[in-house]
């Protein structure tokens, strides 16, 4: 085989590998050497406060930090609210009831905000989309 035509396999190879095993992709290695990386992907909110289930298995329902936070809203005609927070007998809210414009999405950088106990959120309709990149 020629140098090139191997290197298309090693990377088709490592292509394959991640995407059957993603946690192999070390995202944040601070986090990664004391906690475990979790991905939440593309998942509708639901209309109440709910933890999310994680691609790795279980859920949020712990204590999580949160190094990314994507929310889209993919209804293009109209504005949704959305509801973050954690599960503190006086929680950290990040948004409560806050307005998203239609079709907007939003991109946040959380640098490893800790969410105590669990992080929970909602929207006021299906069509707001949530993904997170965090350690539990």
């Amino acid at each position: 085989m020629t140098r090139g035509l191997v290197f298309l396999v090693v990377i088709a190879a490592i292509i394959i590998i991640l995407s059957l095993r993603p946690s192999l992709l070390v995202l944040d290695t601070v986090s990664a050497q004391s906690n475990r990386t979790f991905h939440v992907t593309g998942t509708p909110l639901p209309a109440t406060l709910t933890s999310p289930a994680v691609f790795e298995g279980g859920t949020t329902n712990a204590n999580v930090d949160l190094n990314l936070l994507t929310i889209a809203n993919t209804d293009t005609a109209n504005q949704h609210t959305v509801t973050i927070e954690d599960c503190q007998a006086t929680p950290f809210i990040l948004f409560n009831t806050y307005p998203l414009a239609a079709g907007q999405t939003w991109i946040i950088p959380l640098n490893g905000t800790r969410f105590v106990g669990c992080l929970k959120w909602s929207a006021d309709s299906t069509a707001v989309m949530g993904t997170i990149v965090g350690s539990r």
